[in-house]
């Protein structure tokens, strides 16, 4: 079976972020930056900052995607020295618990459609999730406590939890005992342990308000390996990472491993680019945002044929819209095949998708970028650039 989760803890739809922050005189749209600064500053106001956050990194979220009884799902990942932002969805009911260390994240998601007892398949999914916790599903979910090379006595780490509950009690707390069981393993057998027991959203009108335009059902892991003190690097350079389990955030700082060290965190994220790294540019001028309403139309026009031909740069007009597509095979792993440079209309829906979600303006719609890489599998890497003239 190939599908979605169920609707009682599927990834929420992230729309438009909310207005926040100072605002252009001429535009009246907000001026709050966009470009993630490698170093983790002050937040002010938690619940846009983590919506923004997720919506901004929805990318580098878990693969929500099942196939088969599949209702744990996890990713994991070494910290180097790069920032990186992990954000998790929709715990609207469901159990979200990351495990941090010095060395790198793990992150997951356990449904609660499988651990919900009024569910008429409930001991059926439940046999599927705990079995999964516990041996592990290849491409799905990984036991932490096999990730020896993040995780060990050296690396420090740190188990988060966000549980749900209801008028004011713990749901699910028997089940949840027995995932913690298989997480506590190995080298995560005497980790310490941070519990944030979040309000269990009720009914599609609180899910569809609190949950797609505030912190609540989020989840996110943040690392930068250069935290600066008054805007400059410190010696020796230290790293960092914050967790936010909905508005609430804990931190860790640490002299930064070798692994970790140079790049200086005063570089925009995509304001350095080598062969090796590829990554896409925010245009920061607020008045070529692109509206969400108009995301149908610029797709019909741009993907308006059963395959699109990207052996050369391709331009497309809507309305004050210009998007360029062109191959790239400059890029470490973007190598086209000579036989084939046709993108599928579906592939090319994606892909623009993609690459305006990539660049969402604070105060709603789209800002442009150029370029975006976007990987077409068979096909090598798509350059893509949106923005408004």
């Amino acid at each position: 079976m190939i599908g979605r989760l169920p609707r009682q803890c599927r990834q929420q739809q992230l729309r438009r972020p909310i207005s926040g922050g100072k605002k252009s005189k001429k535009t009246g749209r907000s001026l709050a930056p966009v470009l993630t600064r490698r170093t983790l500053e002050t937040v002010s106001n938690a619940n846009t900052y983590v919506r923004t956050q997720a919506i901004k990194h929805k990318a580098t979220e878990l693969d929500y995607t099942y196939i088969g009884h599949v209702y744990a799902v996890s990713k994991h990942g070494a910290f180097a020295n790069k920032p990186q932002v992990i954000p998790l969805t929709g715990l609207e009911g469901c159990t979200g618990i990351a495990v941090v260390s010095e060395k790198g994240y793990w992150i997951s998601h356990f449904m609660e459609v499988a651990m919900d007892a009024d569910q008429p398949d409930h001991k059926t999914m439940w046999s599927h999730l705990i079995k999964d916790a516990t041996n592990g599903k290849a491409g799905k979910y990984t036991p932490p406590h096999q990730l020896s090379d993040i995780f060990d006595a050296e690396s420090k780490p740190t188990i988060y939890i966000s549980r749900p509950k209801h008028n004011g009690a713990k749901l699910y707390t028997p089940l949840i005992n027995q995932i913690m069981a298989q997480i506590k393993k190995g080298p995560l057998a005497n980790a310490a342990e941070e519990e944030f027991d979040y309000k269990k959203m009720m009914g599609d009108q609180e899910k569809n308000t609190l949950g797609e335009t505030t912190a609540r059902g989020k989840m996110l892991v943040e690392y930068t390996n250069d935290q600066q003190k008054d805007s400059k690097t410190q010696s020796p350079q230290q790293a960092m990472y914050r967790v936010w389990l909905e508005d609430k955030d804990y931190s860790k700082t640490w002299p930064a491993l070798k692994t970790q060290q140079g790049t200086a965190s005063n570089e925009e994220a995509g304001d350095k680019v080598t062969k090796q790294e590829y990554t896409n540019h925010c245009l920061v001028d607020t008045s070529k945002t692109i509206p969400n309403e108009n995301l149908d139309d610029i797709l019909a026009a741009i993907c308006n044929k059963a395959s699109l031909d990207v052996g050369s740069p391709i331009s497309a007009a809507h309305q004050k819209t210009q998007i360029k597509i062109g191959m790239s095979s400059s890029q470490t792993g973007c190598h086209p095949s000579p036989a084939s440079k046709k993108l599928p209309r579906t592939q090319c829906k994606r892909a623009v998708t993609k690459a305006l979600e990539s660049c969402p303006n604070p105060a709603g719609g789209f800002l442009g970028n150029k370029p975006l890489t976007w990987n077409a599998k068979g096909l090598g890497c798509v350059d893509i650039s949106v923005y408004e003239e």
